[in-house]
């Protein structure tokens, strides 16, 4: 039971389970949520834990699943960042089933897993029949780049539940951390999520929320407050990032500053193209 260390079975939207497991992550996170979705036809969303033994727990769960007559047809990816794809090859292998992901995962992940056919925006991902028995229960696929190029979100049909990855969390701010994470790329997918409809939303890292849109609207404003104070701490003089960042950040403790340096960074390079900010040698300044 849960003594023993089994899942517990707790639902937010019909035919959503989602596990909280170990992950090697950025704090304040230490786990990373796996979700299975599904009645009979079942999809694993980010098999992430690298650890031996709570991979075990999750196989417990896929075994007594399958025990109850359930099947396994894939693995789905929101991208391939480390924290996120740790048991895709055992989770593959042991259950023999194909994993799908944007192109670009592929060539980022480790291999010795079983390949499937990948996604790409606007994709539908076929569920069967949705709990309450209505037909045409499916995902669709949003590719949603600006944290990883090769990020994907999955939009569930029946319960506008949305499976977001890391383009938001519920614990902190989602480093963007350039070159890869790019400012106005991922501000841009956060407005075209607004466009879905969605109720629960279910983050990489932290408790599901109940209403996505405006989980999604705060994080709007909180970017927007700190491309704000960016602008407020340029000044005419050129002034390095270090210089920057306890004006900028001075609600952080500064162990968080080697993260914050970066999202900073992000920050400022959007701020070049909006042509605000301007960089010279080893610092920035206004433009």
């Amino acid at each position: 039971g849960l003594d023993n260390g089994q899942l517990h079975r707790v639902f937010f939207s019909p035919g959503i389970f989602m596990a909280p497991l170990k992950t090697p992550t950025l704090p304040p996170a230490t786990t990373t949520n796996t979700l299975i979705i599904g009645t009979n036809k079942l999809y694993i969303i980010d098999p992430a834990t690298p650890d031996i033994s709570e991979q075990q727990r999750l196989f417990d769960e896929m075994d007594s699943l399958l025990e109850a007559g359930k099947h396994f047809e894939a693995i789905l990816l929101t991208h391939h960042h480390i924290d996120h794809v740790g048991a895709v090859n055992a989770v593959s292998q042991r259950y023999k089933i194909p994993v799908r992901a944007h192109e670009e995962c592929y060539e980022r992940i480790e291999a010795g897993y079983i390949k499937g056919e990948a996604l790409k925006d606007g994709d539908r991902i076929n569920l069967g029949t949705a709990p309450d028995g209505s037909e045409d229960w499916h995902l669709t696929v949003v590719h949603t780049p600006g944290h990883a190029v090769d990020h994907l979100c999955y939009l569930e049909s029946r319960y506008h539940a949305a499976i977001v990855g890391d383009m938001l969390s519920t614990i902190s701010t989602i480093l963007i951390d350039p070159p890869e994470g790019h400012m106005q790329t991922y501000l841009d997918n956060l407005e075209k999520l607004l466009g879905f409809p969605m109720k629960t939303l279910y983050p990489a890292h932290g408790p599901a929320n109940r209403d996505g849109h405006s989980l999604i609207r705060h994080f709007l404003k909180h970017r927007q407050k700190r491309e704000h104070a960016i602008i407020d701490a340029l000044s005419n003089d050129e002034q390095t990032i270090d210089e920057l960042l306890p004006k900028i950040y001075d609600d952080v403790p500064e162990t968080v500053y080697p993260i914050a340096s970066r999202s900073l960074l992000a920050g400022l390079i959007k701020l070049e193209e909006d042509n605000v900010s301007t960089q010279i040698s080893g610092g920035w300044k206004l433009a």
